[in-house]
């Protein structure tokens, strides 16, 4: 006869519900899983029987995710791009940014909105119109750009942005993470 307690039910409760609402997502990142490990090692200990097994499981996340933060031990691109642009931009000038990226206090930012499923664009991310707000500088990151730029058809108006500021945009800074460097691709364009 099984006995359980509260807490196991709870437990259970909480690893079937978190499970289900990871099912219908697009993408299952590694450490979404990470949540799921206290409960699951504290269910296994539960049932003796089963524990081996369910560490066993229990170990893949782990190591997944040991594999994934490795190459992000090294200093961040936007961390560089951030030291570039407190060496080189004028204080005060308009710098408009992608989500995510850093610029220096002494700058004022225009900060785009994060394209995403059913999300409206963001009408200043059009090169006309920052031009007339004045903007002097555009921040962009490959953590935004590349997926933006891999479906074009969901993203039209953002693809057409990205396209045109490497066109007519003065990239002044592009720094990927490669070597001792780590995170997105950043790239700083002149207007």
């Amino acid at each position: 006869m099984l006995y359980r307690t509260l807490a196991d039910r709870v437990l259970a409760a909480f690893v079937l519900a978190y499970f289900a609402a990871l099912v219908p997502l697009d993408a299952h990142f590694d450490r979404y899983l990470l949540p799921l490990m206290p409960a699951l090692g504290a269910l296994a200990g539960r049932l003796r029987s089963l524990a081996p097994v369910t560490l066993l499981l229990l170990v893949i996340p782990l190591v997944w995710s040991i594999r994934d933060t490795r190459p992000l031990v090294g200093t961040d691109t936007r961390v560089v791009a951030h030291d570039w642009m407190d060496e080189n931009l004028t204080p005060g000038v308009l710098v408009a940014a992608d989500p995510g990226t850093a610029a220096p206090d002494d700058v004022r930012v225009l900060r785009f909105a994060r394209p995403g499923p059913g999300r409206r664009p963001d009408a200043r991310r059009n090169l006309a119109r920052l031009r007339e707000l004045n903007v002097g500088y555009v921040v962009v990151t490959g953590a935004v750009a590349d997926p933006v730029l891999a479906e074009r058809g969901r993203y039209p108006a953002e693809s057409r942005f990205y396209d045109q500021l490497d066109r007519d945009g003065n990239r002044r800074f592009y720094r990927q993470g490669v070597g001792k460097l780590a995170g997105p691709w950043v790239a700083v364009y002149e207007l």
